[in-house]
This record gives structure tokens, C-alpha cells and sequence, in this order.
């Protein structure tokens, strides 16, 4: 079959600069959806990860609360029974309470670096966009799963400045 002239393959053989340009770009957009699913990936681990530790101060707290519980029915069973082994009890109650907060405050830190990573993906692509360039957020992500492991074993984002 004979190609005709004017027809769109006699311009595109002619002229492969804006074919060339679109297949950049589709390479482009490509690379980009891939950044995006390997982000939402994470995000969804992390937003799991998030939800078993938040089930898990639950439950530790109203394991403390049953112990409480036990534990104050015991005194009012046996009010004379020896101020030591009381003050055990009530010690053991205290420990499980504060494990219930470290748990929270673990969890509070994920929360915190989470938001702090919306605001980072956020300033990332307003950037791109204003530049006309691809987003260097992918890059960081391995960046970013360091920051969650440096949360969830010390302090703040804010408190490291």
C-alpha cells in the first residue's frame, strides 16, 4: 500500500521529533506511576503497621484496665491482707499502664512522621510541577523508611530539629 503525501505516516517519518517527544513522555509518565505505586505500597504497609499498633495498645490497655480491676476487687476482698505484696500488685498495674502509653507514644510518632511525609510529598511536587521536571520523591523513600525506624525507637521529628 502506497502512502499517500499530507497523510500522518509521511509526516511522522519526516518529522519524528514530536513522536519521539511523546514516547519520552509516556516513559516519563511510566516512571512516574511506578514512583507512585512503590509509594502507595509503603504507605499502605505503613498505614497496617499503624493499625496493628494502635490494636495493640488497645488491647494493652484494657488488659491493664482488667488488672486494675482484679487487683482492686483483691484489696476490698482482703483489706488486711500485707501492704507488700498490695504494693506489688499495684506496681504491676502501674507498669502495664505505662507500657500502654509508650505504645501510644510510639504510635503518635508514626502519625507525626506521616504528616510530616505529606507535607515533603507535597512541597516535592509542587516543585516538579513549577520546574516542568520529574519528582525526586521515589529516591527518597529509602530516606523515609530510616526517618519510621528512628521514630519508632527515639524522639520526635520536631525534637531532632
Amino acid at each position: 500500500m502506497t502512502a499517500t503525501p499530507g497523510h500522518p505516516e509521511d509526516w511522522a517519518d519526516t518529522n519524528p521529533e514530536p513522536t519521539t517527544r511523546l514516547l519520552d513522555q509516556v516513559e516519563a509518565l511510566t516512571a512516574e506511576r511506578d514512583r507512585l505505586a512503590a509509594w502507595k505500597a509503603e504507605a499502605v504497609a505503613i498505614l497496617d503497621y499503624r493499625g496493628e499498633q494502635q490494636r495493640n495498645a488497645e488491647h494493652e490497655r484494657d488488659e491493664a484496665q482488667i488488672e486494675v480491676a482484679r487487683l482492686q476487687r483483691v484489696v476490698d476482698a482482703k483489706p488486711r491482707q500485707p501492704l507488700v505484696v498490695l504494693n506489688e500488685y499495684l506496681d504491676r498495674a502501674e507498669r502495664a499502664e505505662a507500657a500502654v502509653e509508650r505504645l501510644r507514644a510510639v504510635v503518635a510518632r508514626v502519625d507525626e512522621l506521616l504528616d510530616h511525609w505529606d507535607v515533603v510529598d507535597k512541597a516535592n511536587s509542587a516543585y516538579a510541577e513549577h520546574i516542568g521536571g520529574r519528582s525526586r520523591f521515589a529516591e527518597g523513600i529509602a530516606a523515609r523508611a530510616e526517618m519510621l525506624r528512628a521514630a519508632l525507637a527515639g524522639p520526635s521529628v520536631a525534637d531532632r530539629g
